[in-house]
């Protein structure tokens, strides 16, 4: 299949925000150590994890580009994301419980295996139960996208983000407690929308460099109200981390908004082995994220004759260095099962 230039664009954005989610997992560690490692090391930290915050966003905005407009019967749709998603969740939920039993000395009871059907095994696998959440829904949403115009379409997303950011933002800071029903919209469903709407969004120089300045003082905002509210509480404060905060949904947005600006009519891919490297990449970057957990472990427990994490050094080094490293590796042993009959289902 010839991949054209807005499709391959996507798929780079894919490999980024899958590059992202290891680096936050790398840099979770340190974040949590606040007040018991030096400063530096935290703030360090802090700077890279508040750039990676979009990672998550940008894959249910990348989905919601892909497929809210697409036309297929509900037998089809479900089919597909049972053997693309389902599948690949309860195979790899099963192999994360013999993982944590062999390696890591949890006892595994068969109650741990039902629990599978609602709840993760790991904690970097909720984003699949989150992802199916909204799956369900999209025959239905897809229905309101194909009759909406323009205004009620950015209606919802107002109200969304209303629902999602600003009440709990409010009821957070002040300790009065909402009662309005809210329930029929909340979730990560709105990041589906959006990604829709910025695809058929014209992006003119003016907004490019609006989207520009939100980023980086959304960004700013992020790294500096987190050690703000942390100093105060003297642990770890994580709020404005939240992928419903106010400061990260913008600046998911708009980093998605620049990232197409710049990469959709890219020369990059004019070039045939830019182009290969750049679909290999994202098409093993489901695999990527359910595997990347355990060569972190591993990396950090010296399994591999050597202890690599973000602390075996100064972490500016060191957070990227392991990032790469747990990705590469990562991405070698996916590549490899996905050439195996049978098991390359797991990893789609």
């Amino acid at each position: 299949m010839v991949r054209t230039k807005q499709i391959l664009w996507i798929d780079l954005l894919r490999v980024v925000a899958m590059f992202g989610v290891v680096l936050l997992h790398t840099t979770a560690p340190l974040l949590y150590q606040y007040g018991t490692i030096p400063i530096s090391y935290w703030w360090t930290a802090n700077i890279y994890d508040s750039a990676a915050r979009v990672c998550v966003p940008l894959f249910f905005m990348i989905s919601g580009y892909l497929i809210l407009e697409k036309s297929e019967k509900l037998s089809f749709f479900i089919a597909k994301r049972i053997k693309k998603v389902v599948i690949p969740l309860v195979i790899w939920s099963i192999i994360f419980l013999i993982w944590k039993k062999i390696v890591m000395g949890y006892d595994i009871f068969l109650h741990s295996f039902y629990n599978i059907i609602i709840s993760p095994v790991y904690y970097h696998l909720w984003f699949i139960y989150a992802l199916l959440g909204v799956y369900f829904f999209i025959p239905v949403l897809r229905i309101f996208i194909l009759n909406a115009n323009n205004h009620t379409k950015y209606y919802f997303v107002l109200i969304w983000f209303f629902a999602v950011s600003t009440v709990p933002l409010f009821e957070n800071f002040t300790g009065i407690i909402n009662k309005t029903d809210f329930m029929a919209i909340l979730g990560f469903i709105g990041y589906f929308v959006l990604g829709h709407i910025i695809r058929h969004l014209n992006i003119s120089k003016k907004l490019f460099i609006i989207a520009n300045i939100f980023i980086i003082s959304s960004y700013v905002f992020t790294a500096f109200s987190t050690y703000f509210l942390s100093n105060r509480s003297g642990t770890f404060y994580e709020y404005f981390y939240g992928y419903f905060s106010p400061n990260i949904i913008l600046l998911s947005v708009m980093f998605f908004i620049v990232f197409k600006y710049v990469f959709q009519d890219s020369k990059v891919f004019n070039y045939r082995l830019g182009v290969k490297i750049i679909h290999k990449l994202s098409s093993a970057s489901l695999g990527i994220y359910l595997i990347h957990p355990i060569f972190l472990y591993h990396l950090k427990n010296q399994d591999f004759g050597f202890s690599l994490s973000a602390i075996s050094g100064n972490p500016i080094l060191f957070i990227p260095i392991t990032t790469i490293v747990a990705f590469l590796l990562s991405l070698f042993i996916i590549r490899i099962l996905q050439k195996i009959p049978v098991i390359k289902h797991c990893v789609p």
